[in-house]
């Protein structure tokens, strides 16, 4: 009895050091498997940690600012936003492809105001007169020619101003022509006269030493005792270059 009770005990402490060894096993699983959950997670977190965290960027916040220095690599596009100014440093050096034209407004250094007046019986015919001689170093700049005259009231005149090479005048190379103009009664004239008035804006230039000339011409060829004309010209001198 005793033999047998002691086997009993036996048995059940052999099966109680199987169950507590079993459940140890369990826990050391268990506890294996804690273990290496941490060490997994701990290194998931570190790789998170050296990549550094997912940044997302709202397109309407584009261009972002940058304070401090930066360093860019690649391509780089610029987009202009406001009007671009650029500084000079220095005294810039300009080169001209070629001769550009320099506008010359001359100076009006004196005044040129000429008449010539052809009096009773002086006025029978057409003439050619003298009207202004060009000093040396000077150019003459016409602007206005004006004339009034008595004729028979069959008559009418034309004028010419031209420009001759020298006080002789037998030639001249260039003229402006003037019309006849307008006629009316004339309170001042002889009996069957009548009064004519030109007048017109020109103009020309007549180099030092040429002549402005004054050319009349009658329609009939001729007037007569009785005919008379005043004949002015205006413009002014500058200096020659």
């Amino acid at each position: 009895m005793q033999i047998k009770t002691r086997i009993q005990e036996v048995t059940l402490s052999l099966n109680r050091q199987g169950r507590l060894k079993k459940n140890l096993s369990i826990a050391a699983a268990v506890v294996t498997l804690a273990v290496i959950g941490t060490l997994m997670n701990s290194r998931q977190s570190v790789a998170q940690g050296a990549g550094g965290p997912t940044v997302t960027i709202d397109p309407s916040q584009l261009p972002l600012p940058v304070k401090g220095s930066a360093t860019i690599s690649g391509t780089v596009a610029a987009t202009q936003s406001e009007a671009w100014h650029v500084g000079i440093v220095g005294t810039p050096t300009v080169t001209i492809g070629g001769p550009l034209p320099v506008p010359v407004t001359p100076t009006v250094t004196q005044p040129i105001q000429v008449e010539v007046i052809r009096g009773l019986g002086e006025l029978t015919s057409g003439f050619n007169a003298v009207v202004y001689v060009v000093p040396a170093k000077k150019r003459l700049a016409v602007e206005y020619f004006s004339a009034t005259m008595g004729l028979p009231s069959t008559e009418t005149a034309s004028y010419a101003l031209a420009i001759a090479p020298d006080p002789s005048i037998s030639t001249t190379f260039f003229a402006h022509h003037i019309g006849p103009g307008t006629s009316f009664p004339c309170a001042d004239c002889a009996t069957n006269h009548v009064q004519t008035t030109a007048s017109q804006p020109v103009r020309m230039y007549v180099e030092a030493g040429q002549v402005l000339v004054l050319s009349v011409r009658f329609s009939a060829g001729t007037a007569d005792s009785q005919s008379f004309g005043f004949f002015s010209v205006s413009g002014y001198l500058v200096d020659a270059l």
